[in-house]
């Protein structure tokens, strides 16, 4: 089911063939190369994987592929208590060994058993 604005949860299951395998996908979509808003918690980030889109529907569009225990190792807290925000920068994501052209995509696995 589609969602909007940052709804928080999962955004694409996937499951292999004979439904062994379950992936559980939050994606993020940007419209330039930005930090990742992440929320106050990243308690709240339930998802296996994350999928960043960036230049999100342009022609240069570029995505990456992180398992969220990356995510939350390479977030920043720019806040404090209840105002906590993390956040996941470009340079941190932007990285060949998270892209999906250059192999980040073959991280999440295939769907033949």
């Amino acid at each position: 089911m589609p969602t909007a604005r940052n709804a928080k949860g999962v955004d694409i299951v996937a499951y292999s063939q004979n439904g062994a395998r379950v992936r559980l996908i939050q994606v993020k979509t940007l419209s330039n190369r930005d930090p990742v808003g992440l929320g106050k918690r990243l308690d709240d980030l339930i998802a296996e994987w994350m999928i960043i889109y960036v230049k999100f529907c342009r022609k240069e569009q570029r995505c990456f592929v992180l398992r969220t225990s990356e995510v939350k190792k390479l977030a920043v807290n720019l806040g404090e208590n209840e105002r906590a925000s993390w956040w996941l920068s470009p340079k941190r994501y932007d990285t060949d060994a998270y892209e999906g052209d250059k192999g980040g995509w073959g991280r999440i696995g295939q769907g033949v058993p």
